[in-house]
């Protein structure tokens, strides 16, 4: 083994090297050399080696990329659930607004219907929205639940909207939101009725 691979070897180890040297004074000269070049060479191995090591532990799939910035992620969460908490319960005012402005038009003046109206769909909506951002479903639920949530904003926007084509064209995209909904609702629960079960199962020989 030459002298720069023996100190190489020894430096990777992180043993004592033990390296005989040359006795001729050229040789030996150029062995010191050998020797500080491959230890460089080492050194910057090492320091290589450890910053990919750091790096693959903080990608690691095992340890979410949320924990490395656990504070920031505790406050995008409060902040959601806390607006999405506020959002409910301006949606409830809202729509009790709204049936006392229907029961007792004359208590609430100068108010007109229209945005009265909205108000409770569009606040529901948007509280929909930070309740999936909470609470993490599925990618087909999710799917689902968007849906109901812009079905319950197009309709706040077609309350406000004045009279035409683009009111009548959003009030049926709404129309359609909520049958593919309920549908959708319906044929989930019938695949998992009994009946529906014994009917797919494959007949016995």
């Amino acid at each position: 083994m030459s002298c720069g691979d023996g100190l190489l070897l020894a430096t990777l180890l992180k043993e004592p090297a033990q390296v005989r040297l040359p006795t001729n004074s050229v040789e030996r000269m150029a062995c010191v050399a050998l020797c500080k070049v491959t230890e460089r060479r080492a050194v910057r191995y090492e320091i290589m080696k450890r910053v990919l090591d750091q790096e693959a532990v903080s990608h690691s799939p095992d340890v979410p990329l949320r924990q490395s910035h656990p504070a920031v992620t505790s406050f995008i969460q409060g902040t959601v659930y806390v607006f999405t908490g506020l959002l409910i319960v301006l949606a409830l005012g809202a729509g009790g607004g709204l049936l006392l402005n229907d029961l007792a038009s004359h208590v609430v003046v100068g108010l007109p219907h229209a945005p009265v109206s909205a108000a409770p769909l569009l606040l529901i909506g948007a509280a929909s929205l930070g309740f999936q951002a909470l609470t993490h479903p599925r990618p087909l639920e999710l799917f689902k639940a968007l849906l109901v949530s812009l079905a319950f904003i197009l309709w706040g926007i077609d309350q406000m909207l004045p009279p035409g084509w683009l009111t009548t064209t959003v009030g049926d995209v709404v129309i359609v939101l909520y049958v593919i909904d309920l549908g959708w609702i319906m044929g989930s629960a019938l695949r998992r009725h009994p009946a529906w079960k014994e009917r797919c199962k494959p007949p016995s020989r």
